[in-house]
């Protein structure tokens, strides 16, 4: 009697991806297409359609994705970037063939009528405790994502988190050379000279050691909620963004959420898309 091997009655799809996250929909442009619509989805779609075109006075709000390892937020969240920015005949063709998605094809289409969403994709936030860093780190992702799809026409706007690092860094009434001498920041920084370089250079992590300083010293927080709305604002504005919006997903968000205790900035960004186009969508693995 012969032996039969599953592979005479199974095949693996060529492009099949053991783990999916964003560097996987890089490899795949088509990955989004091979998403397999669950109720879950079905759901999500709605609330997207409720919150982006603002069908009820309440349901303008962020979205908050949860689930326990390898239940599929991630590809989840890839499937919706690319609702949100592919070109619109592709989506309206795909929501138009789709057997569970075609319902809201009005509604969503409706959604995109204005342009293109512009998509931001973080992954992780190690090391972020407190919402000071989380907004420094939000900056940085936006000023990233901006440079990548806009290129030399980017509008970075005026009132920069990053701008008002600078900006303290020059203050003539912080002795920043004496802050090197008497703190850990010395020793990754051997001058103020050289501190300034990688702030200017724009390194995250240089511009978040300054940040620290200044809320640990009590500076005034240049980084804080109401600067940040301002800058979001501006680059909603000044990159034509005011008819569609800013849609940033933020993937592999728990460690935020088991390590620190500042809500407040947490919950006001979150809140920030009623009054501005900036839809978070945090993707967590705790309820």
């Amino acid at each position: 009697m012969g032996t039969t091997k599953y592979s005479e009655y199974l095949q693996i799809n060529p492009t099949f991806e053991s783990v999916v996250d964003i560097a996987a929909d890089s490899r795949n442009k088509n990955l989004w297409r091979e998403y397999i619509v669950g109720e879950d989805m079905e759901k999500l779609v709605d609330d997207l359609c409720q919150t982006l075109s603002y069908e009820t006075p309440d349901s303008r709000r962020s979205l908050w994705i949860h689930g326990s390892y390898g239940t599929g937020k991630s590809y989840a969240a890839i499937f919706v970037k690319h609702l949100l920015e592919d070109k619109r005949d592709v989506v309206d063709a795909y929501l138009q063939s789709s057997q569970k998605l075609s319902k809201y094809r009005n509604r969503f289409m409706n959604c995109r009528k204005n342009g293109d969403y512009f998509v931001i994709w973080k992954t992780g936030c190690t090391g972020i405790r407190t919402g000071d860093q989380l907004l420094v780190e939000a900056e940085f992702a936006i000023r990233e994502a901006l440079k990548a799809k806009f290129g030399d026409s980017a509008d970075y706007g005026s009132a920069s988190l990053q701008d008002g690092v600078k900006a303290q860094l020059r203050n003539k009434n912080i002795n920043w050379q004496n802050i090197l001498d008497t703190t850990t920041l010395g020793e990754d920084y051997d001058s103020f000279e050289a501190l300034t370089a990688a702030v200017d250079n724009g390194d995250l992590n240089a511009t978040k050691d300054v940040a620290e300083v200044i809320r640990a010293n009590h500076w005034g927080l240049i980084n804080n909620v109401e600067t940040f709305k301002k800058w979001i604002e501006d680059i909603v504005t000044a990159n034509h963004l005011d008819k569609s919006g800013i849609f940033f997903i933020w993937d592999e968000f728990t460690d935020y959420l088991r390590y620190s205790d500042d809500r407040v900035v947490l919950q006001q960004l979150s809140e920030f898309c009623k009054v501005q186009p900036l839809f978070m969508c945090f993707i967590v693995h705790k309820d």
